[in-house]
């Protein structure tokens, strides 16, 4: 599919709006709220629920060329037409982002797209439908396991109220917000931004509606640091994974305590 007319708004150097280019979305959901996907539906959290796109992941040394993609991804997706707009638009974005970024990694690793909805009035606050964090989990950073490093959302609809994400930029070292960002989705639109601090997300409530999304990821595996199997070998199963249990809690209630001043952006 051609890309060629495909408006990009930066809304700030490493967060960008990629205008309209999902077409099919309505045909995605009604393809993925048919009956041969009925049982695989699941609860997300308190927002509403979740349905894991039915393509595989796949690892790749380096990013992907054309073939190598359409080899290990497209082809999977072609059962369908609006899933596999998906799959194309989702290289389409994140090639163009990842050039322009200049983000090496060691190894690259896409898998497990979810399309998920958000009920009414359904979140943390009346106001906040998801509080500010990043994906990648800092708390984890030194174990080993996949690692967030772009975080993509497309839009499926627009036939509701609020909903807008927003965007906290900090200060590497947290000390103040440079940069206080929200925009409300349009039907079609695919945003992008870095898993990773500095940028933190959040999500206004939704009014009035149901809203649709689909969240997609570029991963990649980090092996664990050697800290983390010192702090391993010199402890007991139990011990260490109390350990871990107080670490995550500890790091956690530290990032909180510095980046969630107030739940309305």
């Amino acid at each position: 599919m051609s890309f060629d007319n495909i408006e990009v708004e930066v809304l700030h150097p490493k967060i960008w709006v990629f205008k309209n280019i999902l077409t099919q979305s309505d045909d995605l959901i009604n393809y993925l709220r048919g009956e041969e996907f009925s049982s695989q539906w699941m609860q997300w959290y308190s927002f509403g629920e979740k349905i894991y796109l039915p393509i595989g992941g796949s690892s790749f040394e380096k990013f992907p060329s054309d073939l190598e993609w359409s080899e290990k991804i497209t082809l999977e997706s072609s059962k369908n037409k609006s899933l596999q707009e998906f799959t194309d638009s989702f290289y389409y974005i994140t090639k163009k982002y990842t050039e322009s970024q200049g983000i090496v990694l060691d190894n690259w690793e896409f898998g497990s797209p979810d399309l998920c909805y958000y009920n009414e009035m359904s979140g943390v606050s009346g106001t906040q439908a998801m509080n500010y964090h990043t994906d990648y989990q800092i708390e984890r950073d030194y174990e080993p396991g996949m690692k967030f490093e772009t975080t993509s959302v497309f839009y499926l609809n627009d036939n509701y109220d609020g909903g807008e994400i927003c965007f906290k930029v900090f200060e590497e070292d947290y000390s103040k917000v440079l940069h206080r960002i929200s925009y409300k989705p349009s039907k079609g639109d695919a945003i992008i931004f870095p898993s990773k601090h500095p940028v933190y997300h959040g999500v206004k409530i939704v009014e009035n509606g149901t809203k649709y999304i689909i969240r997609s990821y570029w991963k990649y595996w980090q092996d664990g640091t050697e800290e983390y199997y010192n702090d391993k070998n010199s402890m007991g199963v139990e011990e260490f994974e109390e350990f871990l249990d107080q670490r995550h809690k500890d790091i956690w209630n530290e990032i909180v305590s510095k980046t969630h001043d107030d739940v309305t952006g």
